[in-house]
């Protein structure tokens, strides 16, 4: 399987770092207040709950951000899109390719400085993805479109007249002997309710 990007790595050690910078500044404020208005003598210097708390949370998200790296992979082979992850419960997602839909990407303010955008495969039948792969690198997201079937640009890249059959007709319409190139696929009538 292929790992993600190591600038994944930093962005989510980094996230767990703020939020022990976070909880740390927390603390220190709450300590600072008590000891200015409360009039009273906490035990020990002051900060040191602080920072043993925000220190020791950091630490711990900066070690789950790398764990969380290296647990995480994906693969696509000719007939599977697999994905991996997950720390203490390990996920295992495969989508068989002939049955992707559509594949989107998402990418937010901070993946767009770090030139990273996340996929999403659909398959037909659920409005949320089946599949979702973090934070990959803008090539590596465009090669998966492509490779996946869905980045051709029409305007881009026009398929060619001659890559179209003569008598190709709409999906599920009989063998294609019978349907001509200008057959318009209709609804059967409604019947009436009863």
């Amino acid at each position: 399987m292929q790992p993600l990007p190591i600038s994944v790595r930093r962005l989510w050690r980094i996230a767990g770092l703020a939020v022990g910078g976070v909880i740390f500044a927390a603390i220190a404020l709450v300590d600072i207040l008590i000891r200015v208005y409360e009039d009273t003598s906490l035990p020990g210097p002051p900060l040191v709950l602080a920072l043993v708390i925000g220190g020791g949370i950091g630490l711990a998200g900066w070690w789950i951000a790398s764990a969380k790296w290296r647990a995480w992979g994906y693969e696509i082979t000719e007939d599977w899109i697999a994905a991996k992850w997950g720390i203490l419960k390990r996920h295992v997602a495969t989508v068989p390719r002939n049955r992707v839909q559509t594949v989107t990407t998402v990418d937010g303010p901070i993946d767009r400085a770090l030139n990273l955008s996340s996929l999403n495969v659909h398959t037909a039948g659920l409005a949320s993805p089946n599949l979702h792969i973090p934070h990959l690198e803008d090539s590596t997201v465009a090669y998966l479109r492509s490779e996946l079937g869905q980045g051709r640009n029409p305007d881009k890249d026009p398929v060619p007249i001659d890559a179209v059959p003569p008598n190709a007709g709409p999906p599920n319409a009989g063998p294609p002997s019978a349907v001509s190139p200008n057959t318009v696929p209709v609804a059967p009538p409604e019947r009436p309710a009863q």
